[in-house]
């Protein structure tokens, strides 16, 4: 089971011939944006609830009006391609498949 980043890089190595991985970690490890959510995730903390009823949980919310099942957009990443042939036209079917939406990308101003 995937939970976190960590999860999907040993999965990217797993899965990604070695040119590719390299490509990929070039182009998107230094990324300014990564280095600030990594920072920013990192100052919360998840505190346990115990006795609370967990009868019925779940992860739905709205983003902009819109019902999704759980509070994650899937986004345009750059050099799709490398990981799957069909790039960031099959991401958008599967983020569908599991109840939320794949945002648009805009470019640096």
């Amino acid at each position: 089971m995937l939970l976190n980043v960590g999860d999907y890089e040993r999965e990217a190595e797993r899965v990604l011939d070695p040119g590719r991985l390299r490509l990929l970690r070039r182009r998107c490890g230094d990324e300014p944006t990564l280095r600030d959510n990594l920072e920013a995730f990192s100052r919360w903390q998840l505190r346990p609830r115990v006795l609370v009823d967990v009868g019925e949980v779940t992860t739905a919310t709205t983003v902009l009006g819109r019902e999704v099942s759980m509070p994650l957009l899937v986004a345009p990443t750059a050099f799709q391609r490398l990981a799957h042939p069909d790039g960031e036209v099959a991401t958008a079917p599967r983020a569908a498949e599991v109840g939320t939406v794949m945002c648009q990308s805009t470019p640096r101003a």
